[in-house]
């Protein structure tokens, strides 16, 4: 007869730090969040992040692409930030509230397209909105608002780098 040996015993793994957020990091709040992913699965995300008085706009762009020397995917992410004008921000927000539009939307049939969406606010009261490929049946004003508000994020933002294939490319003037 063999002596069964026991398992070993599990290490306790405890949160280096009790304190949040770490020392040196900022306190903020997010304020604005959107995002679109292409047909070519990029990803972009943009958000108005409120710190103190300061407002802050960050992308970030995110892809998976096939490693040439590896049999596997590897993430490419880019981000950039600046500062955004809190009066640009109002107005945003301002033509986002003005619009009325049905709360539960029609579905529709498609193939390939892109995601879109819009989130807002802070516990407790949050509000999220998601489509796929167009938007659906009555919320054409907020599609339309969400495709201006990525065109005034873009014109404060560097241009998104050429690795990242995006489809269409916004034109500066």
């Amino acid at each position: 007869m063999h002596a069964v040996t026991p398992p070993p015993v599990p290490a306790i793994v405890q949160s280096p730090a009790l304190d949040y957020p770490p020392e040196g990091w900022p306190r903020a709040s997010l304020e604005l969040h959107l995002w679109r992913t292409t047909i070519t699965n990029v990803t972009l995300v943009w958000a108005v992040v409120s710190s103190n008085s300061d407002l802050r706009l960050r992308r970030i762009i995110h892809t998976r692409k096939y490693g040439e020397g590896a049999c596997a995917y590897q993430n490419v992410i880019d981000t950039v930030e600046v500062q955004m004008p809190r009066s640009t921000y109002h107005t945003l927000f301002t033509n986002l509230a003005a619009i009325s539009f049905p709360p539960f939307a029609t579905k529709r049939m498609g193939f390939d397209g892109e995601t879109r969406g819009i989130e807002m606010g802070d516990f407790p009261s949050n509000i999220r909105l998601d489509w796929w490929e167009g938007a659906p049946t009555g919320w054409e004003a907020v599609e339309a608002w969400r495709a201006e508000t990525e065109a005034r994020f873009e014109a404060l933002l560097p241009p998104v780098p050429h690795r990242f294939n995006i489809g269409y490319r916004y034109q500066r003037k």
